[in-house]
């Protein structure tokens, strides 16, 4: 779509076919979710990872009441301890955060990582982790059939 196709709406470009659906949408997306949409919320599609840590940073350093962050991949690195810095810094504001990590993703973050996170007031879950063997499994014991 060009861009003189699109309906410019306070600083992003929302396609001409889905402006003009707005009440429809807002009602189907009403009946979905079972909650109304939020009024001056903004999307903007970040491209390329490494290249929008600063956005990302801004945007949890913006944030008055509650940070979701899902995330795939996370690393004890510069990086990571960047994103667990500005974690932990919201919850000592009093904002309410919560990190999701797939356990796989993260296979070699060691749990002092996300003990730190979770020491700071940061609520971490992992996504996909192995099951966990059953009792009878991990003391040996065997059913009879």
């Amino acid at each position: 779509m060009s861009e003189d196709q699109e309906t410019r709406h306070e600083n992003s470009s929302i396609p001409e076919y889905a402006a003009s659906r707005g009440t429809r949408l807002e009602g189907i997306l009403g009946r979905v979710s079972d909650a109304p949409l939020r009024e001056g919320n903004r999307l903007a599609l970040l491209k390329n990872g490494p290249d929008t840590y600063d956005d990302w940073l801004a945007a949890i350093g913006r944030a008055e009441r509650w940070v979701h962050l899902d995330n795939y991949i996370f690393q004890n690195d510069e990086i990571g301890n960047r994103f667990a810095d500005a974690l932990s810094a919201k919850t000592a504001e009093g904002v309410s955060v919560r990190v999701l990590h797939d356990w796989f993703g993260c296979m070699d973050v060691p749990r002092s990582f996300w003990r730190g996170l979770r020491k700071a007031g940061v609520e971490v879950r992992a996504v996909n982790p192995p099951p966990r063997a059953s009792r009878s499994a991990r003391s040996g014991a065997t059913t009879e059939s």
